[in-house]
C-alpha cells in the first residue's frame, strides 16, 4: 500500500511539473517509465542481481554506516554500468553529496575507478573513516558551486548528483555536471520523487528535486532516459 502511495505521489509530481514547465512530452515519458520501471524492471533486476546486492551489503558490514539510503541502488546501478560497458574500463567519477560514502564503496568495489571526486560541504566522520584506505579519491569539503568554479582539467564517465535537494541548486548541479560529462556518460540523479518539503514544509511542487530536473531537461535535450524511479538515470548522447 505504501509503495503504491509513493507511485501515486510521484506521478502527481511529474504531471504538475510537466504542466508548470510546459514539458508535456517529457512528463508523459517520465510517467510511463516510472510505472514500467518500478513495476517491472526494478523487480526483475532485484531478482536478477540479488547476488550483487547481497554481496555488496555483506561487504559494507566492515565499514561505519549509520543509515542505508542505498538499498535499492545496487541491482539497478550494476545493470546500467554493465550495459554501458563501464565495468572493465578505467573511469572517472564525480559525486555531489557524499554522506557516509556508501556510493563510493560501491563504485570502488565494482568499477575500475581511476579518479573519484567527492564533494560535500559537510565533513562526515564515518565518510572519512570509510575512505581512509582509498588512494583514488579526492574529497572536496566545500559547496558544489565552489567546486565547479575550480578550473578542472578532467571529464567524467559517471556523475552522481545527490547534494542540495532544492530545485535551483539541483538545476545548477546538473548544468555544471553536464559541462564535465563525457559523451555517453551516465548521470545519476537521486531522490527524483522526493516530496517531503512539499508535504511538510510548505514548498511549492516545483521547488524540490524534480523541479530542478525539469529545468535541466528543458535546457538540455541530449540525454537518453535509462531508468526512472526513486532515481533518474540519464545517458548523455
Amino acid at each position: 500500500m505504501i509503495k503504491f502511495l509513493k507511485i501515486y505521489r510521484g506521478l502527481k509530481l511529474i504531471i504538475l511539473n510537466a504542466i508548470h514547465f510546459r514539458l508535456i512530452l517529457v512528463g508523459l515519458k517520465l510517467s510511463f517509465l516510472l510505472l514500467t520501471n518500478i513495476l517491472t524492471k526494478f523487480l526483475f533486476l532485484k531478482l536478477k542481481n540479488r547476488i550483487i546486492t547481497n554481496n555488496f551489503f555483506d561487504y559494507t558490514k566492515k565499514f561505519r554506516l549509520s543509515r542505508n539510503y542505498f538499498k535499492h541502488n545496487p541491482p539497478i546501478w550494476f545493470e546500467i554500468f554493465k550495459k554501458n560497458n563501464l565495468l572493465n574500463k578505467d573511469i572517472n567519477i564525480l559525486e555531489i553529496g557524499s554522506f557516509e560514502g556508501m556510493s563510493v564503496l560501491f563504485f570502488n568495489k565494482y568499477l575500475k575507478v581511476k579518479n573519484l571526486y567527492s564533494v560535500d560541504f559537510k565533513k562526515n566522520d564515518n565518510f572519512l573513516y570509510n575512505i581512509r584506505d582509498l588512494k583514488n579519491i579526492n574529497f572536496f569539503n566545500m559547496k558544489s558551486d565552489d567546486f565547479f568554479n575550480k578550473n578542472l582539467n578532467i571529464n567524467f564517465d559517471i556523475i552522481y548528483v545527490d547534494g542540495s535537494h532544492y530545485s535551483d541548486d539541483v538545476f545548477n548541479d546538473l548544468i555544471n555536471s553536464d559541462k564535465l560529462m563525457k559523451k555517453n556518460g551516465i548521470l545519476l540523479i537521486d531522490d527524483l520523487l522526493l516530496d517531503v518539503g512539499i508535504r511538510k514544509k510548505g514548498y511549492k511542487f516545483y521547488e524540490e528535486v524534480m523541479g530542478g530536473v525539469f529545468l535541466f531537461l528543458k535546457k538540455k535535450k541530449n540525454y537518453k532516459f535509462l531508468y526512472t524511479g526513486h532515481q533518474l538515470i540519464l545517458k548523455k548522447i
